[in-house]
């Protein structure tokens, strides 16, 4: 056993060759788990080794000009896994490795020909396989398998496992090398938020304090047309400025840069909060604004600030479609969750809009009304609720209008 105390012993080489197939199946399950390329390329020599019974194996990446390949990990004379990484080998005209590496050949065998220790030194003769992998259709390297240690020929069902373990090497370097660019794209989209928004936020917040300026008469008093434009340019700043500040905060809570500050709430509390100022946007509109707290609910432990965030945009959402009839904002206990409830009498949502209502920069339309804004109201507050291990969903109210829910877990079992 290694030291993961995990691997089998292998099956005897040259026979059992499902069995074999089934333990390769397993190796390249334990492979995907890597987290580097250096510690895949171990692993897979280590596994080749005890699991499918490659005693000497060696792994090595061939060159952007396809000259020469460079070393990883491989299996000494001694039957000991070493560090390779420094070794270099010219693709020889003619060689099994330009066969393979150049000329496309999924592997071959040759026989009888001369095998080498990791310095270059000719051990003997014996049987030599080789096996390309490829990444993204282009092959990048090779399995390289000989019969030293055990001088029994190489058959043809062997060459045929080490094909496709080559197969499942390659495999899992491709989705490694895109996990990493994938990473490096977060990275860099995270740096070009962050200034941009800085970068617009500056003179953006200098622009709106002009414009409160000259409406309060500092720099001279403005006739009422002046007054209307700068009312105008007052409202588009401050709708600027939202959008900014809602990308900013999806990018920090898509990677995971928002601090929370967890503490023990009363739900009904922080939902009479935010329903003071919501009132009156609804009563603006001829609306009746209901709230229907449960009774004896337990404390529930959260970010109060960011679920005030979550209710407000869920409420203005509501508010926003319904042009008639109520908002009511409900909460209940659930198993051991506590729902938020937000309903409205406006137009319902489509079946094909409730799977969409919660994507990013999504602007539905409801009953002819489209959604004005960033489109990200309701994408961040899915963020926030899934942070603190909550869901949110929506639904249509079989009455008329929709439902919004999301539900936190008690603060006993957060």
């Amino acid at each position: 056993m290694n030291r993961r105390g995990k691997d089998k012993t292998a099956p005897e080489a040259g026979g059992g060759f499902e069995g074999r197939l089934a333990a390769l199946l397993e190796a390249a399950d334990e492979l995907a788990l890597c987290n580097s390329v250096d510690s895949l390329c171990r692993r897979a020599v280590e596994l080749g080794q005890m699991r499918l019974g490659f005693e000497r194996l060696g792994i090595w990446f061939l060159s952007e000009d396809a000259a020469f390949v460079v070393g990883s990990f491989g299996v000494d004379q001694g039957g000991r896994i070493h560090d390779e990484r420094d070794r270099r080998l010219f693709v020889d005209r003619g060689s099994l490795m330009e066969q393979v590496l150049v000329h496309g050949k999924p592997y071959v065998l040759g026989t009888n020909t001369s095998l080498f220790d990791d310095r270059g030194k000719i051990l003997g003769r014996g049987d030599h396989v080789i096996a390309a992998f490829s990444g993204g259709g282009e092959v990048i390297g090779c399995l390289a398998m000989d019969n030293l240690l055990r001088r029994k020929p190489i058959t043809e069902n062997e060459c045929r496992l080490l094909a496709l373990y080559a197969s499942v090497l390659g495999h899992v370097c491709l989705q490694m090398k895109a996990g990493e660019e994938k990473e490096e794209a977060e990275r860099i989209k995270s740096d070009f938020v962050d200034m941009v928004s800085h970068e617009l936020n500056t003179p953006l917040t200098s622009l709106k304090e002009s414009i409160s300026l000259m409406l309060d008469g500092v720099v001279g008093e403005s006739s009422d047309e002046q007054k209307e434009l700068l009312d105008i340019l007052r409202t588009s700043a401050d709708k600027l400025a939202g959008l900014f500040a809602d990308v900013l905060l999806f990018q920090r809570l898509e990677t995971g840069a928002m601090e929370f500050h967890m503490q023990e709430n009363d739900i009904n509390e922080v939902v009479g909060e935010v329903c003071e100022t919501a009132v009156r946007s609804a009563r603006e509109k001829g609306l009746d604004f209901i709230i229907k707290p449960g009774a004896n609910l337990p404390a529930v432990r959260f970010d109060r600030y960011r679920i005030k965030q979550v209710l407000e945009s869920v409420i203005d959402n509501a508010v926003k479609f319904t042009h008639e009839g109520a908002i009511v904002v409900r909460t209940a206990k659930a198993d051991n969750v506590i729902r938020v409830s937000v309903e409205d009498t406006g137009p319902g949502l489509r079946e094909e809009d409730l799977r969409r209502v919660f994507d990013r920069f999504e602007q539905l339309t409801r009953g002819g009304y489209k959604e004005s804004g960033s489109g990200l109201g309701l994408a961040i507050s899915k963020e926030i609720i899934k942070k603190h291990g909550g869901r949110i969903w929506a639904e249509s109210n079989p009455a008329g209008g929709a439902i919004f829910h999301f539900c936190l877990p008690e603060a006993e079992c957060g």
